[in-house]
């Protein structure tokens, strides 16, 4: 399966110009209760970005590079000043887990392309297991 997607996207980008693939991510920045929605889109040549929210007013915009095929780092810009380094491990070529750590030194874990369920078990139960979904208004 893995295989005639990629063929798929390499014939949009041979054709088109362009290929991404693009997954909702729920993510906690240090306490449980604070916990970020949104979507990361990455292109074929393993660049890609993130866009996130915690519903409360703070957002969060980044980037990313994939450095092997399973893995690779970021890096967040949050409107309320904080930045993190983050390091992700895919899982699929559409799914995946990260971490890092915010320059204030709150912890960052992240999923994306997986159910809520699913992403508990890579980065925990807490916050994630009630994230609303992304766009939705939260509780």
């Amino acid at each position: 399966m893995r295989v005639v997607a990629t063929w798929i996207c390499l014939a949009a980008v041979l054709f088109t110009g362009g290929c991404s693939i693009t997954a909702d991510v729920y993510g906690v920045v240090g306490d449980e209760n604070d916990v970020f929605t949104g979507t990361a889109t990455g292109g074929m040549d393993g660049a890609g970005s993130m866009q996130l929210s915690n519903g409360q007013g703070t957002s969060c915009v980044g980037t990313f590079r994939y450095f092997s095929n399973t893995s690779g780092a970021g890096v967040l810009t949050c409107s309320d000043g904080d930045q993190a380094q983050i390091q992700f491990n895919s899982l699929s070529m559409s799914s995946g887990f990260g971490f890092g750590v915010s320059r204030s030194g709150r912890q960052v874990k992240f999923a994306y392309g997986l159910s809520r369920e699913e992403a508990k078990k890579y980065i925990g139960g807490g916050g994630v297991a009630t994230a609303p979904s992304p766009g939705a208004t939260p509780p």
